[in-house]
Order: C-alpha cells, then structure tokens, then sequence
C-alpha cells in the first residue's frame, strides 16, 4: 500500500517537469522570433542601403525559421520517445 502514493507523486513529478520543459522550449521559440523580427526591423531603420539590409534581414529572419524548426522537430522526437 505504501507504494501507491510514491508511484503517483513520481507520475505527477515527471508530468510537471515535461510541463515545464515544453513551457521553457515554447518561450524559447518565441524569443527567438522575437529577436528576429526585432533585428530586422533596427536594421531595416538604421542603415542607408536598403537592398543590403533587407538581404541580412531575410538571413536572419531565415535563421529563426530553421531554429524553430529544429526545436519543434526535436520535441516532437522527444514525445515520440515518451510514448
């Protein structure tokens, strides 16, 4: 009987911690395109050659995507795995 209550905290434990690492990855992604968005826009306003920024704007923007990816492709390897 005493392992009843063990095994529910450690299921419950294990629920919060994967509850707060997809929390953590989603603020991640989240910054991520923040930071982005904000870069491209700075450097869109700051510069005096349009054509080069836009072109730096798009590689890093690009950059966000492929992190994102990379992050939603790993956690989706990670349920899969739990399962």
């Amino acid at each position: 009987m005493s392992a009843q209550p063990t095994d529910d905290y450690t299921a419950r434990s294990a629920r919060r911690r994967a509850a707060s690492r997809a929390r953590r990855r989603q603020l991640n992604a989240r910054v991520d395109v923040a930071v982005g968005v904000a870069v491209a826009i700075v450097a869109l306003l700051a510069a005096p050659g349009l054509a080069i920024v836009v072109l730096i704007a798009a590689i890093v923007l690009a950059a966000c995507v492929v992190s994102l990816v990379v992050e939603r492709r790993r956690r989706n390897r990670g349920e899969r795995r739990d399962q």
